[in-house]
């Protein structure tokens, strides 16, 4: 009777729990190979349930699929192997125990002991033994095939990657939709090098499920094979943004974590799934040295160096290549390479890199085990295992006499060898580091620079925008003009664009300016002026600039953080204040001269300023209050100090004694206007005669009081006089 009633009641609870179970199951039918939470109690009512029915198949089962998804892989075989021990030809326990053999294959980067340990265990052999003998009974169960295919593809070897092949195309005969086959399908063609079939496919998933981001990224893959770099990039951040899948995010930050900064490791450590991708997606893009150009060159300058790393310093399990391929990653290719001759001293295979040219002391030595090299602290570590203390140091002294040829830091080894001086070594090393603790990139323009200078002044926009004018100068020596009929023509393309905190772009801009001169004197000591005016809400932004020469092969990029202010306030304010080399209150057509509010103003970009001619400013004052009378009344007080001047020694010296008796500070220009007017925004402009300030570091402030309100507003600019 009590046997009846706990079968009774274990059939109630299994009723109860089959929700629970079924959701854990269309979470694996759904799911390829990541791990979802199912929920905390499945485990422990299962436990219970078995107790009472300890051969219940059915139960071991689900036990068996939750210990999967949470990566609990002894655990889960147990499972299987329960039900297999009471029916051998069960396909679910079959196929059950291949995954686990699947998963047990070393899919991420874990430490190097416990991966000799997983490789001494061929478990693809093993899967696919099981799931061989799960479709032999029968030949239309998915999961094994899917996974037998999936084990075929890990194998990675040319006759693996055909039985992948095969099998994943008869799974999209059968069911198109299962799983994720279709992506699985063209990852196999890419990796047989079939990228023209490979393209085909992903661009089928992109149509037929255009959410599918990893088709994304493996697409930007396949089209950096077929060297179509633009397409590459910009399919690789249009993965990013869509991307929803934990195991391609991983990779995708496995595959860069070498070249991370210590900063950077440690916010990519804490951030969630959300900000990892907002992180993935700006680290590429504040690396972009062309922002102008289609492509990421730094970006497919990754694909290139991981792609060497694992053609040149293979190895077998995940990432695919050993200590050197994370080194040529980091840093690019080596000065110089040193491989020890196999045979010539009883030592492992070692070799060093040299990247001097980077940082003195910036060294790595390597030494194989097992055909893995790995990066050592030294060469000693190349002694066979038994060597004493002795026979170690005697031949690292000797594997360095051969390369001390390729950095002095080897060449002071060979003289009076010790540990004292491999520490010395080593304290270089660490030293060399520090001051690269990130990936190594100089990017190759394939041109001469082209040099200009910025600067920008902001002031109200419309509907609570702020507006930013930026002014940008370039000498004329660096630009050739060509003869077209009786005039000197040269053509400059200047672009511009400006990006959220998340490095989407707000604002693109690319416009093309000519200059035309009857001739060509005086055009090497002339600089030439652009004003490019935009509008953008307050907040931080990132700003690219690029200047390029449409008739010679210069480039200059710049890239410069914004700080945009907020000018929509209800308070008295002040905009930025403008530097001009020239305002005149009537409207001309002086040359490089821009109109505003009916002033000629022609802007001075530069940060240095000579003092024996004026300096002319201009800005705007926001929110004056209007008397009963609708009138404003307001006060302008300016003052020009020096912040630091720069003088000789004689200057210090005997400039300086009559300071000494004199209360007058000659570094001080000041002066204040009374305004009154009818409109509660104004503007103002001045000059100023600099002749009798100091040279060197120079503020200007302005400071505005509202007689009606009794408010305050002030602002300030910067620059260095210079005689």
């Amino acid at each position: 009777m009590l046997a009846l009633l706990n079968r009774i009641f274990g059939g109630l609870c299994l009723i109860l729990l089959i929700p629970l179970l079924i959701w854990g199951q269309v979470v694996i039918d759904v799911r390829s190979d990541t791990t979802l939470a199912t929920p905390s109690d499945s485990v422990f009512i299962l436990r219970q349930l078995l107790n009472s029915e300890a051969a219940n198949a059915e139960m071991h089962l689900k036990l068996g699929e939750i210990y999967l998804q949470r990566e609990r892989l002894d655990e889960a075989e147990q499972e299987f192997n329960q039900v297999l021990g009471t029916d051998s030809l069960s396909i679910q326990a079959l196929t059950g125990l291949g995954r686990i053999h699947f998963y047990r294959e070393p899919s991420k980067i874990i430490p190097f002991e416990r991966l000799k340990e997983l490789l001494k265990k061929d478990h693809k052999s093993q899967a696919i033994k099981k799931f061989n003998k799960a479709l032999a009974l029968n030949p239309n169960y998915q999961p094994a095939r899917y996974f037998l295919a999936r084990t075929f593809l890990e194998k990675g070897d040319s006759e693996s990657l055909e039985k992948a092949k095969d099998e994943f195309a008869r799974l999209v005969i059968e069911n198109a939709d299962y799983r994720d086959v279709i992506y699985q399908l063209g990852h196999t063609y890419q990796k047989m090098g079939d990228y023209s079939q490979a393209l085909q496919t992903f661009k089928r998933i992109k149509y037929l499920m255009s959410d599918y981001a990893k088709a994304s990224i493996r697409l930007a893959e396949v089209y950096y094979e077929l060297k179509d770099y633009g397409s590459a990039t910009n399919s690789f951040f249009e993965g990013i943004e869509k991307l929803d899948d934990q195991e391609m995010l991983d990779y995708l930050f496995d595959e860069q974590k070498v070249i991370l900064t210590p900063f950077e490791a440690n916010q990519v450590e804490a951030a969630n799934y959300a900000e990892k991708k907002k992180l993935l997606k700006k680290f590429w893009k504040q690396r972009d040295p062309d922002p102008s150009t289609p492509e990421n060159e730094r970006l497919m300058e990754h694909f290139r160096r991981i792609q060497f790393a694992r053609g040149n310093f293979h190895f077998t399990a995940p990432p695919y290549y050993d200590d050197r391929g994370k080194i040529y990653i980091k840093y690019g290719p080596p000065d110089d390479r040193y491989n020890s001759p196999v045979g010539t001293l009883p030592a492992k295979d070692n070799e060093s890199w040299t990247y001097e040219s980077i940082e003195k002391g910036l060294i790595f030595d390597f030494v194989s085990e097992s055909g893995y090299f790995h990066l050592v602290e030294d060469l000693t570590e190349a002694a066979q295992p038994g060597y004493d203390y002795g026979s170690r140091l005697a031949l690292a002294a000797q594997l360095y006499n051969d390369r001390s040829h390729l950095s002095q830091a080897y060449a002071n080894l060979t003289v009076g060898f010790s540990w004292d001086r491999l520490n010395h070594l080593h304290n270089q090393r660490a030293e060399a580091l520090q001051k690269y603790p990130g990936e190594i990139y100089v990017h190759d323009y394939k041109s001469k620079i082209f040099p200009f200078i910025t600067r920008w002044a902001q002031f109200q926009g419309d509907s609570d925008r702020t507006r930013i004018e930026l002014y940008t100068a370039f000498p004329g020596a660096v630009v050739e003009f060509n003869k077209v009929d009786t005039q000197y023509v040269n053509y400059t393309d200047f672009f511009i664009e400006v990006r959220d905190t998340n490095f989407n772009p707000v604002l693109h801009q690319q416009e093309r300016y000519s200059i035309v001169s009857d001739t060509l004197k005086g055009m090497e000591t002339r600089h030439f002026l652009l004003q490019n005016n935009f509008q953008l809400s307050s907040g931080a932004y990132d700003l690219a600039l690029v200047m390029n020469n449409v008739d010679q092969t210069i480039k200059g990029v710049q890239k410069r953080d914004l700080y945009v202010k907020d000018f929509s306030l209800d308070r008295l304010l002040v905009s930025d204040i403008q530097l001009s080399a020239y305002i005149s209150g009537k409207v001309q057509t002086r040359n490089q001269s821009i109109v505003k509010n009916d002033l000629s103003i022609v802007p001075y970009p530069f940060s240095r300023v000579v003092k024996s001619k004026p300096i002319h400013i201009y800005f705007e004052i926001y929110n004056l209050t209007l008397d009963k009378e609708n009138k404003t009344n307001y006060e302008v007080a300016y003052i020009l100090k020096t912040i630091k001047a720069e003088r000789s020694f004689w200057q210090k010296t005997i400039g300086g004694i009559p300071r000494i008796f004199s209360n007058k500070d000659g570094n001080i220009i000041s002066t204040a206007v009374q305004r009154e007017g009818n409109s509660n925004t104004a503007f103002e402009y001045i000059s100023f005669d600099l002749q009798n300030l100091e040279k060197g570091s120079t503020a200007l402030s302005v400071k505005v009081t509202d007689r009606n309100s009794q408010q305050l507003a002030e602002n300030s600019i910067e620059f260095t006089l210079v005689k």
